[in-house]
């Protein structure tokens, strides 16, 4: 009983700490939640917005069914998190915010590939397709996406020769994690 309410104090005083101190009132008297339960920044749906640091590894571990609460996930997240968005203003938005939300999808993608050997076994468009149905919901044969999933391809057929491995499926599965970084921290996921 005592460790669960000690829990309980840790999980709410993590959630108090991704709130900017100022927006603390504001959200409490408004109630605004976020899909996930967890205190969000007001959006204006009318126009594009990114999303804050928390609403990031939230996103990141609901696509990838990687816990938050992984320790690398975690550590990870806590050297970073002051380098993510703070807000959901897009004009905010900065270079450093996209090495860190890239930096936070690869620990994601990381332990997601690593638990997803099926896709070792497929060839690489399959496992493209898969890694994209499974994180975004785009039309591939649409030509506004058509472009992503071409530099796509080139990752996973290693075009750039990125990955000197001799072993093709040590390879294939560093390829498949630079992919999924890759559409992790992509504007499809990372923008509302």
């Amino acid at each position: 009983m005592r460790l669960d309410i000690l829990k309980f104090i840790v999980l709410l005083l993590i959630t108090v700490s991704c709130i900017e101190p100022e927006k603390i009132e504001e959200l409490s008297s408004n109630d605004n939640k976020g899909e996930s339960g967890i205190l969000s920044e007001k959006v204006d749906s009318s126009g594009v917005a990114a999303k804050n640091f928390a609403q990031i590894n939230n996103t990141y571990s609901s696509l990838t069914g990687i816990s938050m609460g992984d320790e690398d996930i975690n550590s990870e997240y806590a050297l970073i998190k002051t380098q993510l968005p703070s807000t959901s203003k897009p004009e905010s938005l900065n270079g450093f915010n996209q090495i860190a939300s890239t930096r936070l999808a690869f620990a994601y993608c990381d332990k997601f590939i690593d638990k997803r050997s099926d896709l070792l076994s497929l060839n690489n468009n399959d496992a493209l397709k898969n890694l994209i149905e499974g994180f975004i919901d785009v039309d591939l044969s649409k030509p506004e996406h058509s472009n992503m999933y071409s530099h796509l391809q080139s990752i996973m057929n290693d075009d750039d020769s990125l990955i000197n491995d001799g072993n093709a499926t040590s390879k294939k599965r560093k390829l498949l994690k630079l992919s999924c970084t890759a559409v992790l921290a992509s504007s499809y996921v990372t923008l509302i």
